[in-house]
């Protein structure tokens, strides 16, 4: 059995997990065709090379079942993923939900 302290934040007990319902077929929550109701991605702050983590996939793709969009989801990203120094690619349009996307 490997130490997960060994490879650092990568391998938290959050991130295995996150991990491991993409093995089951679940995407990332802020990638469902209905996020632009919920967030705004902030394109222009998002490092080179990483915009494919931000795009929306149609309903075929990642089905929803009806479930209502998560932000506290397990398989959103932080407000700050891939982000540029000092910026933020995902902004909740209900202000009360950014707080969490700080954690």
């Amino acid at each position: 059995m490997l130490e997960a302290s060994r490879f650092g934040s990568c391998m938290r007990e959050g991130t295995i997990v996150h991990e491991l319902l993409h093995v089951i077929g679940l995407w990332h929550e802020h990638m469902r065709e209905d996020r632009d109701q919920y967030i705004r991605i902030n394109d222009q702050n998002i490092q080179k090379g990483y915009e494919s983590q931000f795009r929306i996939l149609p309903t075929s793709e990642a089905v929803t079942y009806g479930v209502p969009y998560d932000y506290l989801s397990i398989m959103h990203y932080e407000e700050n993923a891939f982000a540029e120094p000092r910026t933020i690619t995902i902004t909740a349009l209900d202000g009360k939900y950014q707080v969490i996307f700080e954690m």
